[in-house]
């Protein structure tokens, strides 16, 4: 990106003029200019604290010279090593630059938000602006997110596009969105489980992780404004023929279809999904029968007055249900199974393919599981993130996270602080990954918890009963 023509200009003309005349400059220009060294300086010098303050401080000049001050010096940081900026300080970097694009109310800088977002030559400048500009109120975010999709070849910044349609609560973005999502079916060919290296020839590009992110956000952001969930982009074509005069945007998502399929009735989506399973020691709880009766006991004791149903131990029930989500799944998936209690005990160390023989496997692990031990969920969730080919994690917990244990009723005493860090630390694992996190609890559950970590990761919370 150029340097802005009216820095370079005040830098010469105060340098020229003497020390009056540079006091007689705008106070605004005089500090736009003072951060811009600043940056320079902190990019030369691989200074993450002082790139974070120069964007903070472009941040305070709402114009349009400070906007490409702030993708300018954006743009570089992205281009350091992962030995000079890690992910915590590429997080850190994104955050402040994005509170800088939030904030614009300049006119002519809102009106460039637009041209900059399809014509940036870096990558990142595009993303941040697809992804900042859903927290401007003054941006037509539908229009913006419309072009992008028109122009984009990154799959990240098209994810944020995406995104940005999904949550518009705006009818007019569905057509767009199926023709997206039918061109790319074509580009990407035939369903199969996902490569983690570039694929040749036509489809070389496609065959991605990233690429792979695309599709599980436009059935998310399809879902949402036609309050459906739909496997393909032909389905939401004739769904919208249709019912299009009966759609509202506003409306949430409805309970999932007879015959889709369901985990404890929360619709199972994604392509390469990790199913997180709490065994602690606490999931060999036993849950009475719920209120409304339900399906007949399988085999029934009394206690205190109290029927009970032995086959609705937590952890009985956990397992039958992901033997069977498992062995349903499809061939062009890929999954793992990660358990968790006072350590994390995956299954496979990256995500398979879902093929007859490793379904079998997989069966084979989940029946081998005990309940016992504490509930390390932080661990559980890390060693998630670390698959990179993963889109969609589903955590069915029972509890709060810990690392000492319960005494008593109440949260453990370690609780609020790992809940705090858990909620943290995912923001910067998906940091430009979009995975979607659902979550699933059986009674006792931290839901407050739960339901915040899923809301934050575009996922959805449902109580198991």
């Amino acid at each position: 990106m150029r340097v802005p023509v009216a820095i370079t200009a005040l830098a010469c003309l105060c340098a020229l003029a003497g020390p009056g005349r540079a006091a007689a400059a705008k106070p605004g220009a005089v500090r736009l200019m003072q951060a811009e060294r600043a940056l320079a300086d902190a990019l030369r010098q691989r200074n993450v604290q002082g790139l974070v303050a120069g964007l903070e401080a472009c941040g305070q000049e709402d114009t349009l010279d400070a906007l490409q001050v702030v993708l300018k010096y954006y743009a570089a940081a992205e281009d350091l090593s992962d030995a000079d900026v890690g992910l915590d300080d590429r997080f850190r970097l994104f955050t402040a630059a994005a509170r800088c694009v939030a904030r614009l109310t300049d006119q002519e800088a809102l009106i460039a938000v637009g041209r900059f977002a399809v014509a940036e030559k870096h990558w990142a400048a595009r993303y941040l602006l697809a992804a900042a500009a859903r927290a401007n109120p003054k941006l037509d975010t539908v229009k913006l997110s419309l072009d992008i999709l028109k122009a984009e070849k990154d799959p990240r910044v098209v994810v944020e596009a995406v995104r940005t349609l999904g949550v518009s609560r705006k009818k007019e973005a569905i057509l767009p969105l199926i023709d997206y999502w039918e061109a790319l079916e074509k580009k990407m060919g035939s369903a199969r489980p996902t490569v983690r290296a570039k694929g040749k020839g036509a489809m070389a590009g496609y065959r991605t992780p990233e690429w792979d992110r695309v599709p599980v956000a436009l059935q998310d952001a399809l879902a949402r404004l036609c309050g459906r969930v739909m496997a393909m982009p032909a389905l939401y074509r004739s769904f919208y023929t249709a019912h299009a005069a009966r759609i509202d945007p506003t409306r949430p998502v409805e309970e999932p279809a007879e015959g889709r399929s369901v985990i404890f009735g929360l619709d199972l989506t994604g392509k390469n999904i990790a199913f997180v399973l709490d065994v602690s020691g606490s999931m060999t709880t036993t849950d009475p029968l719920p209120l409304d009766g339900g399906p007949r006991p399988r085999s029934v004791t009394r206690k205190d007055g109290v029927i009970i149903d032995e086959s609705r131990e937590r952890i009985f029930r956990a397992k039958e249900e992901l033997v069977r989500v498992i062995r349903d799944l499809p061939d062009d998936k890929s999954f793992n199974i990660i358990a968790y209690s006072s350590d994390v005990k995956p299954w496979k160390e990256n995500l398979v393919p879902a093929d007859a023989a490793r379904k079998r496997q997989a069966i084979d692990f989940i029946e081998s599981l005990r309940a016992e031990g504490i509930t390390v969920t932080d661990m559980a969730l890390e060693y998630a993130f670390e698959d990179p080919i993963v889109d969609t994690i589903y955590l069915i917990t029972d509890g709060a996270p810990t690392h000492q244990g319960s005494v008593g009723p109440g949260l453990p005493a370690d609780a609020p602080r790992l809940i705090a860090e858990i909620l943290a630390r995912a923001k910067v694992l998906n940091f430009r990954r979009g995975v979607r996190i659902f979550t699933l609890g059986f009674p006792g559950a931290e839901e407050d918890f739960l339901k915040k970590l899923s809301q934050e990761h575009n996922g959805k919370y449902r109580p198991i009963r």
